[in-house]
């Protein structure tokens, strides 16, 4: 089994003394990319037409994944600062950069023989204020460099039946502790994008999330393959539920872990 880092971000909150008169808060902000070579599909389809025009310039047809990512990909969205550090007196300070290319690898993601050009983004929001990850893949075609698939950086979960999980995001008041962690793994024949992101929230409010999951590059498109989800918790009763996904829709699912029902269990006394 080979497992390539594609690329991690972390985020670390510290606060001072509490019975400081003001609540001070220094935030460091660490970015890690190891990057390989380069160390809703509707919108894809218009995002592919875009940055295939986007992918002649001088009247030359780009065929390289490095120069389509240095000259288009990070004019068109900025590069996204490594390591940023910021102070907090409350909710509403704003101090991080939100917005960028996080870093790419060339890869065979879908063993098909040829490789592919996967890129991890900070995308702003239309509030500006906040920004959503998104992985997006590339291929070379007769054309040019052509967008072929993006999916959001998010766990995947059921959203009619699911109110406590939410987006991940980046904020230019950025409170949270976090970690976002994308790898890519060979097994045999196989290729899976495994994806973690682990936030704690404790400077001015108290709870945590983590949740890991799996999906895979296959016919042009990105999919969930499986997700270990948190869907209740935050300060305490923590849930994590296991859905396994067929063609975007939850095909089973289990609750993996409780906490409210194993102290109802140890309660009651029923091991």
């Amino acid at each position: 089994m080979l497992m390539n880092n594609v690329f991690s971000l972390s985020a670390r909150n510290y606060e001072r003394n509490k019975f400081m008169k003001k609540k001070m808060v220094s935030i460091m902000m660490a970015f890690v990319i190891l990057i390989g070579v380069i160390s809703a599909q509707a919108s894809v389809d218009v995002h592919a037409v875009f940055y295939q025009k986007k992918s002649i310039i001088g009247g030359k047809k780009i065929t390289s994944f490095k120069t389509y990512y240095n000259k288009v990909l990070k004019k068109q969205y900025g590069t996204f600062k490594r390591k940023q550090t910021g102070t907090m007196h409350n909710w509403d300070d704003k101090w991080m950069q939100i917005g960028g290319v996080m870093g790419a690898s060339v890869q065979d993601f879908d063993s098909d023989g040829k490789k592919e050009m996967m890129v991890c983004v900070a995308e702003k929001l239309n509030d500006a204020e906040n920004s959503k990850i998104m992985l997006q893949m590339y291929e070379k075609e007769k054309s040019g460099i052509k967008l072929t698939s993006e999916i959001r950086f998010n766990p995947y979960y059921d959203r009619t039946e699911v109110d406590f999980a939410s987006d991940i995001t980046l904020s230019t008041a950025q409170s949270v502790e976090a970690s976002f962690i994308v790898n890519f793994v060979k097994r045999g024949n196989k290729r899976f994008i495994v994806c973690e992101e682990h936030q704690c929230q404790r400077t001015f409010a108290d709870g945590s999330g983590r949740d890991y999951w799996l999906i895979e590059y296959k016919n042009d498109r990105f999919s969930y393959i499986s997700s270990f989800t948190q869907t209740e918790g935050g300060s305490s009763d923590f849930v994590y539920t296991v859905f396994i996904v067929k063609n975007g829709k939850t095909k089973t699912k289990q609750v993996y872990y409780s906490e409210d029902n194993i102290t109802s269990a140890i309660k009651s006394r029923h091991f």
